[in-house]
């Protein structure tokens, strides 16, 4: 009974659009979801929800995007934007309200209930706009970091959070994980080992220049900044995997079911309709 209304609650809570920020128990999934100046972003069963002051609303579930109005036929994400360029800005009006709430901590949402809402979106908006992930990834980064956010005051929170947005936005956009980690390192250079340990885990490939580019933004040798990401790398595993795993569910589209081909038809046998005299 109390699990059921736990459920509810948090069905009514996003449905009406309730200014605070709420985190229910479904089952295998956590229902989030904040309003910051009119825009609302909510996450809950492996998909995410932007609705905008202006009735627009945006849904991202497993590859597709569906945009109401116009239209309301899901597409690919993928090729979203090219079909629709007002998407790229509803996702940064997103990414900017939900700092917005990491960094005044509104709500007092759980830091691991807004660190889930804000890795799944800065994956999709880095995945729509992968010129605009490192921008994506530095304005969170500094969010979390700000005085008065979420995590203040609590160095497994931070270090957690701002691996899991890293992760997030260089599997979104793989082809910039180096600017990626390099901006965010920049927005927050006490963390620069966290951030490289993030995005190498994230993309190993990568780790060369990753290494170089948070070398520069922090003004260490990649020689430090190896080491500092080695330090920090075992405790960072698991976050990384998780956010990995989570943006991979949001931007990969499900496989279609096989078609089955009805079994070919048996040709009638023909019939001898001729008639055959009696013997006599």
């Amino acid at each position: 009974m109390k699990k059921s209304f736990s459920k509810l609650l948090a069905v009514i809570l996003l449905v009406t659009g309730c200014l605070l920020p709420v985190a229910a128990d479904t089952g295998s999934s956590t229902a989030v979801s904040i309003n910051v100046n009119g825009v609302s972003v909510a996450s809950a069963a492996g998909s995410l929800t932007i609705t905008m002051p202006s009735g627009v609303v945006c849904t991202i579930q497993a590859g597709m995007v569906t945009i109401t109005p116009p239209g309301g036929a899901p597409v690919p994400l993928a090729t979203a934007a090219a079909s629709n360029p007002d998407l790229a800005g509803i996702l940064s009006a997103a990414v900017t309200a939900v700092c917005k709430a990491i960094q005044n901590n509104s709500g007092g949402l759980s830091p691991d209930s807004m660190t889930s809402l804000a890795l799944q979106l800065v994956g999709v908006a880095s995945f729509v706009s992968p010129d605009q992930a490192a921008a994506f990834a530095a304005q969170t980064v500094a969010a979390i970091v700000s005085p008065n956010s979420m995590t203040a005051g609590n160095a497994t929170a931070t270090n957690n959070a701002i691996a899991s947005v890293v992760a997030a936005a260089v599997t979104a956009a793989p082809q910039n994980a180096a600017q990626i980690a390099g901006a965010a390192a920049a927005a927050a250079p006490a963390y620069g080992s966290v951030v490289a340990a993030a995005a190498s885990l994230a993309l190993p490939a990568s780790s060369p220049a990753i290494f170089r580019s948070v070398a520069r933004a922090t003004n260490q040798t990649i020689s430090a900044v190896r080491q500092g990401a080695d330090a920090v790398s075992s405790q960072l595993t698991p976050v990384v995997q998780h956010a990995v795993q989570v943006v991979k569910s949001l931007l990969t589209q499900a496989p279609r079911p096989p078609s089955v081909k009805p079994p070919p038809m048996t040709p009638p046998v023909p019939i001898d309709i001729s008639i055959v005299s009696p013997s006599s």
